[in-house]
């Protein structure tokens, strides 16, 4: 039995076997994401446009793309209006980010990966990186972050999240290139809130101008280092592992059990609660929300 995991896979797992079910051995995409993930892919794929050297103009129309494909899946105006503001949110995002103060000696755009997970016959850990940076004759891993968080929330964080000893393990064991931490750079999502006769065009306007003010950069953007020791990488890969012989065991039993303390977290429902509280969705119900993926 081969088995992939991945941070996000290892996630589900530990926050909700159910949602894990649905999302890695069903294949189940949900065909509507959250504001949240639509904005953290767009800026990612910015990003990696940029460090291949793609003219601004081919990025700002990315943005532009992106968004009319995803406002033609919105069946509500509410959903029309969400995406529209998450598109000026993305410009403000990315048209005000200080590249400026990227200065590094060497720049790798995204990495994948695909390593053995311990001694363990069949299983793999999967990832992604956004790139690595040489700073100081050092390499860092480089993550682009979008989040509701302040800096002080985000570090503390950022700086125990397995999410960076599994790029720094996995990195390693693909290039054998020895990073000594994660760069993040931070963009904060806004703090403003829709005007009762204010419409979604004209809000969006006004985030745009929000990042554009030159008193928020600080508040909006941030770059922080996280470190991570030989002691801790080693501690990731003992729990990968006992998170890998159980859901092996789970495989075989078909043993899936419900968090229901996870339905709701950030105040978003979890994608799959609409069909988990039934024994046998409706099918019609299940091709209407999710896409099926090859796993």
């Amino acid at each position: 039995m081969v088995l992939n995991l991945s941070y996000s896979s290892a996630v589900d797992a530990r926050s909700c076997t159910k949602k894990y079910y649905y999302r890695n051995i069903l294949g189940l995409e949900p065909r509507l994401t959250t504001s949240a993930l639509n904005i953290g892919s767009t800026v990612h794929e910015c990003f990696e446009m940029y460090f291949n050297k793609r003219p601004a103009q081919e990025i700002l129309q990315h943005i532009e793309d992106v968004y009319k494909e995803t406002l033609a899946l919105a069946t509500t105006e509410a959903e029309e209006e969400r995406m529209l503001i998450d598109k000026y949110t993305c410009l403000g995002m990315w048209t005000n980010y200080p590249f400026s103060e990227m200065e590094f000696e060497e720049v790798m755009p995204e990495k994948e990966f695909k390593v053995r997970l311990g001694s363990l016959r069949g299983v793999y850990l999967k990832g992604i990186v956004d790139g690595l940076m040489k700073r100081q004759g050092k390499w860092w891993i480089r993550e682009v972050k979008t989040t509701s968080m302040d800096k002080r929330a985000f570090q503390s964080k950022a700086s125990v999240s397995y999410q960076a000893a599994g790029y720094m393990y996995g990195v390693y064991k693909e290039t054998h290139t020895e990073a000594c931490g994660i760069v993040y750079d931070m963009i904060k999502r806004p703090l403003l809130r829709k005007g009762v006769h204010e419409t979604a065009e004209d809000f969006g306007k006004r985030i745009l101008a929000d990042y554009s003010n030159p008193n928020k950069k600080e508040m909006y953007f941030d770059r922080y280092y996280s470190y991570r020791t030989e002691k801790e990488i080693l501690e990731f890969e003992r729990d990968m592992v006992i998170l890998a012989r159980d859901l092996r065991r789970r495989i075989r039993e078909g043993c899936w059990y419900r968090n229901t303390d996870a339905c709701f977290t950030f105040n978003s429902e979890c994608p799959y609660k609409k069909i988990c509280w039934e024994d046998s969705p409706d099918s019609s119900l299940v091709e209407a929300l999710y896409e099926r993926r090859k796993n």
